[in-house]
């Protein structure tokens, strides 16, 4: 029987693609929560902000018919302008579906 080892790698960082850098721009950052914190959205008129994020999403090379809104905004009390914006990648492996939520 043949001996079999094994050989351990060293896995590397995964190198930047497309727009993704390997250290994020912190400034970038900071910049864009100012200008949606300056957007004026109360509960239940989120309007303005949904397209903000939207636009963000479209520069950033998003697929636009990857971008919608839902119709939830039709059952709550009141009803809101818009429903929640929901933005689906496709995967890159055979894995679990994963989720980033967060409110507007």
């Amino acid at each position: 029987m043949a001996n079999k080892r094994k050989t351990s790698r060293k896995r590397s960082a995964a190198p930047a693609v497309g727009p993704f850098q390997a250290s994020p721009d912190l400034e970038r950052a900071v910049r864009l929560v100012m200008q949606l914190m300056a957007i004026e959205g109360p509960s239940g008129r989120e309007g303005r902000v949904v397209q903000f994020v939207t636009r963000q999403l479209l520069r950033a090379g998003g697929d636009a018919a990857a971008i919608r809104t839902d119709n939830a905004h039709r059952r709550t009390q009141p009803p809101g302008e818009t429903g929640n914006l929901v933005f689906r990648l496709p995967g890159t492996r055979r894995a679990p579906r994963r989720m980033l939520m967060a409110h507007l």
